[in-house]
């Protein structure tokens, strides 16, 4: 199960939020972002998502985020897909 929430600031959450992710800065919610993230310079899209979720910690090196990642090119597709929604 995630830990993402849609909607908030991820303020005190364990995840931050994923809603209105794409064209927003990484690292800036409320959540306690690592500084690799913060200072990553990274602007959410389909395609930096595509590559990030297959293996964070080799996307944006120093990322706190603890994922195994999604190899499988369908449920990524059908991931963003879904995130584009929100």
């Amino acid at each position: 199960p995630s830990l993402h929430g849609i909607e908030g600031d991820g303020k005190g959450a364990a995840a931050p939020p994923l809603g209105k992710l794409f064209g927003r800065k990484a690292g800036i919610t409320a959540f306690n972002y690592s500084k690799a993230m913060k200072n990553s310079g990274i602007v959410w899209s389909p395609a930096h998502l595509w590559v990030y979720v297959v293996n964070p910690g080799k996307h944006i090196s120093g990322t706190k985020m603890a994922y195994a990642g999604l190899a499988d090119e369908q449920a990524r597709a059908h991931l963003i897909a879904y995130l584009a929604t929100v």
